[in-house]
């Protein structure tokens, strides 16, 4: 695992875990929560970036109320076609 050093406000310090290992943990974990609802990685890299599977990652996210569906736009074309169909438009 590489290093890096940030600087962020001092405030921060007092809601963070002073344990090192878990502070990691933490940091990657929300960095990864991050990248997948900014859809910069799929729900399984991102699971696999928190160091998680994908039941605990999924479970984490319904924790925290963060959608975890990938709805792509062909679901959402279909489900729309299905809603003209059966709404007769």
């Amino acid at each position: 695992m590489n290093n890096i050093s940030i600087n962020m406000k001092p405030e921060f310090l007092l809601f963070l875990p002073k344990d090192k290992k878990f502070l990691e943990d933490e940091v990657n974990l929300a960095l990864s929560i991050l990248l997948f609802i900014r859809n910069k990685v799929t729900l399984a890299k991102a699971a696999e970036l928190a160091g998680r599977n994908l039941e605990e990652f999924i479970e984490i996210l319904k924790e925290h109320e963060i959608p975890w569906g990938e709805y792509t736009e062909e679901q959402y074309e279909k489900d729309l076609e299905t809603i003209k169909y059966l709404t007769k438009e």
